[in-house]
């Protein structure tokens, strides 16, 4: 299992299931990757020889920093801002005049311990996981990218399994993924409330409308390069 970010090296198109702002909610999620669009984007998978069982979650990525909430674009301007390998979350933050700078996972504490970057993005509970909250003041509910893993196994194993085998597992991984996205739901609060007694400032009043117009940019330029078949069934979903 892993995030689908880290798969849109091989499926670059797949970064259009994660475009800033444009999956607002869960609901709309569950649709996307549960519907049509994310059998379409499992059988991309079958390229790689990987089987996708299902798309549990990390739920949606938000804004931690150490300069003060993040309410509205302008307040990502000058921010050094750690990013992940998303093209369209480092054109992002390029657009609305952060400073975004690449930065595995595991140095990340020590780059907002020592500096080296003021903020970073990440579902809420990798913020506590890597105690982040150790050196960031402010935490932003931003919601701004839905972030889906991939639970998914070796594709030749599982074209060799019996049918009612391959059943088997469909069926268990998708109450997995129930469950694990429930739990993923349920827990956030008290994670916000452990976040908060750890001394970070939580700050709920985002403009996401505002940051969703500002954005549109950065989708027109994901869709001049890969096509816009993926992010139209998308749109289909959350403007409806």
């Amino acid at each position: 299992m892993s995030g689908l970010n880290n798969f849109t090296g091989m499926m670059p198109e797949l970064g259009g299931l994660m475009l800033p702002f444009m999956i607002t909610d869960r609901d709309q999620a569950y649709e996307v990757y549960d519907g049509p669009i994310g059998q379409e984007a499992a059988a991309e998978f079958e390229n790689f020889d990987l089987k996708v069982l299902g798309f549990p979650e990390n739920g949606f990525r938000e804004i931690t920093n150490n300069r003060g909430p993040i309410v509205e674009p302008k307040d990502l301007e000058g921010l050094r801002m750690r990013t992940n390998n998303s093209e369209a979350l480092n054109d992002m933050f390029a657009l609305l005049k952060a400073n975004p700078q690449q930065i595995p996972v595991a140095e990340l504490y020590t780059a907002l311990e020592t500096g080296v970057v003021d903020a970073q993005d990440h579902p809420i509970t990798i913020v506590q996981s890597f105690k982040f909250y150790e050196v960031q003041k402010y935490l932003s509910l931003t919601n701004h990218s839905y972030a889906a893993l991939v639970l998914a196994m070796n594709g030749k194993k599982f074209a060799s399994l019996p049918e009612d085998q391959q059943e088997i597992i469909m069926k268990a991984a998708k109450v997995a993924v129930d469950y694990e996205r429930q739990l993923s739901k349920d827990s956030e609060a008290s994670m916000i409330a452990d976040l908060e007694k750890e001394g970070m400032v939580v700050n709920s009043d985002v403009d996401r409308q505002a940051f969703q117009e500002a954005v549109k940019p950065v989708w027109k330029t994901f869709t001049d390069k890969y096509g816009d078949t993926l992010v139209n069934k998308v749109q289909a979903v959350t403007t409806k």
